[in-house]
This record gives C-alpha cells, sequence and structure tokens, in this order.
C-alpha cells in the first residue's frame, strides 16, 4: 500500500491543501511559515491520536468559532462548527483490496485508488 496524497482542510496554516507525494520520497519545500511543518503534523495528529487545541484550527475559522461562543444556547442544534479534517488518498495493488477493505469499511475507492476521511 502506498499513500499516493492527503488534504488537509482548517488546520493552522493550512485552510485546504492537497498534498501528491512520491511513491519513493517527498521532499517538502517552501518559504518559512508556508505550511510545510503543518502538513506533516496534521498527519501525525490524526494518526496518532493527540488532541486538537483551539489554537490548531486554521484563522479564518476563528471568527466562525468566536460567533458560536457568543450567540445563544438555544440556536445551538442548528450551528454549524468548524472541523479540521484530513482525507489520506492510498494507492492498493488490486491483489491486495481484501487486506485492506475490512479495515476500511468507510473508505471510497476509484480503481486501486482509495480515500479514507476523518
Amino acid at each position: 500500500m502506498h499513500l499516493h496524497s492527503f488534504r488537509v482542510s482548517n488546520y493552522r496554516r493550512l485552510r485546504d491543501v492537497h498534498v501528491e507525494l512520491a511513491y519513493d520520497i517527498s521532499i517538502f519545500v517552501g518559504a518559512n511559515n508556508s505550511g510545510k511543518t503543518s502538513a506533516t503534523q496534521a498527519l501525525q495528529m490524526f494518526l496518532g491520536g493527540q488532541k486538537f487545541s483551539l489554537f490548531d484550527f486554521s484563522s479564518h475559522t476563528w471568527k466562525g468559532l468566536n460567533a458560536l461562543g457568543a450567540a445563544p444556547a438555544a440556536g445551538d442544534a442548528d450551528a454549524k462548527i468548524p472541523t479540521i479534517s484530513l482525507e489520506l488518498w492510498f494507492e492498493v495493488a488490486e491483489a491486495d483490496l481484501y487486506l485492506v477493505l475490512p479495515i476500511l469499511p468507510s473508505s471510497e475507492w476509484q480503481g486501486t485508488l482509495g480515500v479514507c476521511r476523518t
């Protein structure tokens, strides 16, 4: 199985970023504060089961979070809470699909390329 790419939304500086990975090695290159570390830490946070803090949300979600905090409790049922999300796109050889499907029942498949959303 090969992690083909991943998409991170609302995590630190990453509002909505799709990162494609090479089969053997991938190198993140960019200016300081462009999100290289955040991209790798997002994977570590989700896969390691670590807890997120309010400051892990990207700054564009803070206005919505503040509005939720100031809103009356009566509207809580209809409130749209910002989320941090991760999609993992992985490639599995067709002969090995039977090994993966039981552990990823909520995944979506396009040929041998599958996505798991959290």
